[in-house]
């Protein structure tokens, strides 16, 4: 992951002089600008090594960038004023950092009717009917 990260040594990332201008995907740092973009909250990485050569592969809960998506946006962290950007979730004032939405911790009460399964178990296959 390390080198993904380390793209940004290699080429800047084009960054408006005006200080609250979204910073934009322009086809260059593809690994780097996809792994710090403001809207991905969840990345999971793996990494292998054999002799000589390593293998790093990662995934984040959005597609790729494409050309001229926002990668972030410039200013005091990703929701400076205390909002997060295209509804991604809530803001964490001490991070500045935009945080997936929490599920609501009322439960609907709900009215069901309690079922019986019986299931049948082979080797092979298994099966479950409601009674």
């Amino acid at each position: 992951m390390g080198k993904w990260l380390s793209e940004i040594n290699q080429e800047e990332i084009y960054q408006d002089p005006h200080p609250e201008v979204r910073v934009m995907y322009r086809g260059k740092n593809q690994n780097y600008c996809n792994l710090v973009r403001y809207d991905a909250n969840r990345i999971g990485c793996a990494e292998k090594e054999c002799g000589k050569t390593r293998l790093t592969f990662c995934l984040t809960n959005q597609p790729p960038l494409q050309e001229n998506d926002t990668v972030y946006y410039a200013g005091n962290g990703a929701c400076p004023k205390g909002i997060c950007y295209r509804s991604t979730g809530v803001c964490n004032p001490e991070t500045g950092l935009c945080l997936p939405p929490q599920p609501s911790t009322t439960p609907t009460p709900t009215k069901k009717k309690s079922k019986s399964v019986i299931c049948h178990y082979s080797f092979l296959l298994f099966s479950c009917v409601e009674v």
